[in-house]
């Protein structure tokens, strides 16, 4: 291992600090399988094939400065870019490749001076592809801080590679704000998995544009679960005054985020409270009881409940099934006609029934019996809420688009009239440019 090539390794932690029960390093660079060999033991005793990309191994982090010390123990997966490609999908750019008569490199070592696990082939400057070494310990601050200290005292440089692709910046921007542990592993497969499908379609442009279109149209259809579990989702609560809503999101959440109460109008504004079900990060938004009212300051409030649900991605429309149906009925119901992502949550389950989901005009609509005083159907509406997100299928091990830089991205290319070019898609996703 050289110095030009350890200084040119860079580590950087991934996911947020303190914010979950793992931590995600990557360490990336010509020197990252060197570096990790000295820090790592797997417990099988043998390190992966390097050819192996993605291979998880279990092992132990050892301090570099004492081998009989264990920082932590945890995973490590290598990741190997095409040979050919001059970058990995990690971002990596690498150092400017020797001539065919450059004097070839000594025998990489680690930061001890002891040669490199065998397991590892030795090649030439310009046959080393570009490399990167993901590792997943504990998240606690002082585990992460030992982490650190040993890779940087076996020379890497600690900070992100100066040049990642748009791919890799929006999966490094969301791992640094990942609310849950299943947000952390869809982001991690999947800036791999779309790198390698964007590749393939560019190079489909230039035989098959149709079929390149097709690709990225199921792409985009299929974006709205893991773009859910990735970045998190909106979930509104509406309805008339008094039929329950903060009770309901109470009992979702696990806690009282609303103030409830028996009088109508209590809830004077939109609340959010953050939740998770099934390892997708919602925010829920407890709106303001629609209704016809002389106060201005209730007037406003119901106003700001509207805005909050132009935009939210999941709408449940909450209502009194104790008593009779409200007389603007059909005018709530309007609000679903441009969003297939509706709900209706018909409340208050655990006392005499009025009516039932038979008096809802269209039956296309999912509607779910509850009780947000005695969480009866709370489990079946969050189900409904994931299946609505399309988050049943985000775990797909198929590629996907994560984001909604890359949703907005794919939808521009599809309503250009010239369709996309595949210069167009390396430029983006492949090249560090402003993402």
């Amino acid at each position: 291992m050289t110095p030009a090539e350890s200084a040119s390794t860079f580590a950087t932690v991934e996911t947020p600090p303190g914010a979950g029960a793992i931590a995600v390093l990557l360490l990336a660079g010509p020197s990252a399988f060197s570096i990790a060999q000295a820090l790592f033991k797997p417990n099988t005793g043998q390190w992966p094939d390097r050819a192996e990309r993605d291979r998880l191994c279990y092992g132990h982090f050892i301090d570099p400065r004492n081998d009989s010390e264990t920082i932590d123990d945890g995973l490590v997966a290598l990741q190997q870019g095409d040979p050919t490609s001059g970058a990995s999908h990690s971002g990596w750019h690498g150092l400017a490749q020797p001539g065919r008569g450059d004097p070839q490199p000594p025998r990489p070592t680690d930061c001890a001076g002891r040669p490199c696990h065998p397991a590892l082939p030795i090649t030439t400057r310009n046959e080393i592809p570009p490399e990167s070494v993901e590792m997943t310990v504990h998240g606690g601050v002082r585990v992460v801080e030992r982490m650190l200290d040993a890779l940087a005292f076996c020379g890497a440089t600690i900070g992100p590679p100066p040049s990642i692709d748009c791919i890799e910046s929006d999966a490094r921007r969301l791992l640094a704000r990942a609310q849950t542990k299943r947000a952390v592993r869809l982001i991690a497969r999947q800036r791999r998995l779309l790198a390698d499908e964007f590749s393939r379609i560019g190079k489909l442009l230039e035989s098959d544009t149709l079929a390149a279109i097709k690709a990225l149209r199921v792409l985009r259809d299929g974006s709205r679960g893991a773009v859910a579990v990735a970045e998190g989702a909106t979930v509104a609560f509406f309805g008339p005054p008094n039929a329950g809503k903060s009770t309901l999101i109470n009992a979702i959440i696990g806690r009282q985020s609303s103030l409830v109460s028996e009088t109508a109008g209590t809830t004077r504004d939109w609340v959010d409270a953050n939740t998770a079900i099934e390892g997708v990060p919602l925010r829920m938004i407890d709106t303001a009881g629609q209704r016809t009212t002389g106060d201005p300051l209730e007037t406003e409030a119901i106003r700001r409940g509207w805005e909050q649900l132009r935009t939210a991605d999941v709408k449940i429309l909450v209502l009194d099934g104790s008593v009779p149906p409200p007389p603007d009925f059909s005018a709530l119901l309007t609000h679903f006609e441009k969003s297939s992502a509706n709900c209706i949550a018909i409340n208050k389950s655990d006392l005499p029934q009025r009516w039932s989901a038979d008096a809802i005009p269209n039956p296309g609509w999912r509607c779910v019996a509850t009780s947000g005083l005695s969480d009866d159907g709370t489990t079946a509406l969050g189900d409904a809420i994931l299946t609505l997100l399309g988050a049943d299928f985000a775990d797909a091990d198929k590629p996907m688009l994560f984001s909604r830089r890359q949703v907005a991205m794919v939808e521009s290319w599809l309503s250009d009239p010239k369709g996309p070019s595949g210069c167009e898609i390396d430029q983006e996703l492949r090249s560090p440019r402003r993402c």
